[in-house]
């Protein structure tokens, strides 16, 4: 296909403008590229775990929490075995206490431990 109006130097039919700038806009996206990706550092797993207990120290209710707790005493584990130990064995008397008060009082032995 050859464009005649350039070498001619016609002016271009509008309707030739419009399909070109289209069809730019199209293949090039407006240049809109999307927000950049944030980084985030999530807390260390000591920090984490902390909070997590404080809350039953508060509330004397466990709940499913319990099971992210075990995770972050392992991840816990690949930089201090020996309180990753310790913090487990608090962990599992503090998932056998019963009543609000045995929660609360094992969760601040625990936090005493971090």
């Amino acid at each position: 296909m050859t464009v005649d109006w350039i070498a001619s130097g016609r002016k271009p039919r509008r309707g030739v403008l419009l399909t070109c700038a289209v069809a730019l806009a199209a293949a090039g996206g407006c240049g809109s590229r999307g927000p950049a990706p944030i980084r985030v550092t999530p807390p260390p797993a000591l920090t984490q775990l902390r909070s997590l207990i404080e809350t039953y120290a508060k509330s004397g209710e466990l709940d499913s929490g319990v099971v992210a707790a075990r995770d972050l005493i392992d991840a816990l584990r690949a930089t201090d075995a020996a309180k990753a130990d310790t913090l487990a064995a608090e962990l599992a008397k503090l998932e056998a206490s019963r009543g609000a008060a045995a929660v609360k009082k094992q969760a601040e032995a625990m936090l005493e431990k971090l």
